[in-house]
């Protein structure tokens, strides 16, 4: 059913246009800003900065099972001629091949994160304290509003000014509630991350879950969490007057409590309709994290928005929610009242960063 319609593509005038023309860009230049590579590859860097409307996909992986499609249709054309998914996701396998990471290990978005994460750090404290008194749906809340929020003021459930346009909590808490595992396809480091280790730590503690936490085994899209993320943040904690915290989350990873997994195929081009089998723990809740995640679930296709995801996602075979603050152009299970609203009151509605939802997909 998916194929009924077409990728999402790289248009001038639209959000994806405006990605390649104004936001990579910025990003080239943080990276350069960071200073972290020798004269050889600052000019790489530099050099794909100049040219990256030019940018020739070029086969930089050699015995990744996941990337033969994506070559077997790309190798050879410009990367403006891609869907967007597919040279976004090229875009930052690039950018790790011209600083060598895999020899020299070094995350050309490591200090761009450390920074955030340090300007952030007197609030860890307060947020601890904060939510005491917390249930289940305050920390579903909370892990949606992620980066968005200021941390420092971390506010109740019904005290939250998020424009919900799906809220499936109910669902979702019903689910955890006869759950024994639970998977979460993570997103971003730093606060974000902070903020679903928050509702991972009530999930073991409130309800026995054994949770497994997908990281990606690269950097991608800037700050999706690596494994190093996770420590990074775990000393901040420690360092910032929440230890107590930091040594509670370190021992129920020591326990096996809380898995730690990392794959290539978080950080490949292929989507969710061809998850590799073992990789989401069997019979587990699967729980989607940001934006991403979100498109490949749907392969990032111009879906109507009032599409049920239900049939587009009939291949998965667990109980799977998306928590998300929307960011492009892609949105199912929406009614026909909504979308015409939206597009009266927001036409940028998909993409402005001021509308979210707790999804049921399956």
């Amino acid at each position: 059913m998916l194929d009924s319609y077409p990728p999402i593509p790289i248009s001038p005038l639209a959000f994806s246009g405006m990605t390649f023309r104004l936001r990579y860009p910025k990003i080239l230049t943080d990276i350069l800003a960071s200073e972290l590579f020798d004269a050889a590859i600052t000019e790489r860097l530099e050099r794909l900065k100049e040219n990256l409307d030019s940018l020739i996909i070029l086969r930089i992986h050699q015995g990744r099972p996941f990337w033969d499609d994506f070559y077997h249709a790309h190798e050879g054309k410009s990367i403006l001629e891609l869907p967007f998914f597919d040279a976004e996701v090229y875009l930052f396998a690039y950018i790790l091949y011209l600083v060598d990471y895999e020899r020299l290990g070094v995350d050309p978005f490591g200090k761009i994160k450390a920074t955030d994460l340090h300007k952030h750090r007197a609030a860890l404290a307060p947020c601890l304290k904060a939510t005491q008194n917390w249930q289940s749906t305050d920390y579903l809340l909370q892990s949606l509003q992620g980066n968005k929020s200021d941390l420092s003021q971390l506010k109740s459930a019904e005290e939250l000014n998020l424009k919900l346009l799906l809220d499936d909590r109910q669902h979702l808490i019903h689910d955890f509630e006869a759950a024994t595992h639970v998977d979460i396809i993570l997103d971003n480091a730093g606060m974000e991350l902070f903020s679903d280790l928050l509702l991972v730590n009530h999930l073991v503690d409130h309800y026995g879950h054994i949770v497994k936490l997908h990281l990606k085994a690269a950097p991608i899209f800037v700050s999706d969490v690596i494994y190093e993320d996770i420590g990074h943040l775990l000393d901040t904690l420690l360092e910032n007057g929440a230890g107590t915290f930091a040594q509670s989350l370190q021992t129920k990873i020591d326990k096996q409590q809380i898995i730690l997994q990392f794959h290539p195929f978080w950080t490949s081009p292929t989507h969710y309709d061809q998850l590799p089998d073992g990789l989401i723990t069997p019979h587990a809740l699967l729980l989607a994290k940001g934006d991403a995640n979100y498109r490949r679930f749907f392969q990032d296709r111009m879906i109507p928005s009032t599409q049920p995801s239900a049939a587009l996602c009939s291949y998965l075979t667990h109980p799977t929610y998306c928590i998300r603050t929307l960011k492009s152009d892609i949105q199912t299970g929406l009614a026909q009242e909504q979308v015409t609203a939206l597009n009266q009151t927001a036409p940028d509605w998909k993409v402005n960063g001021n509308h979210a939802v707790i999804q049921m997909l399956h």
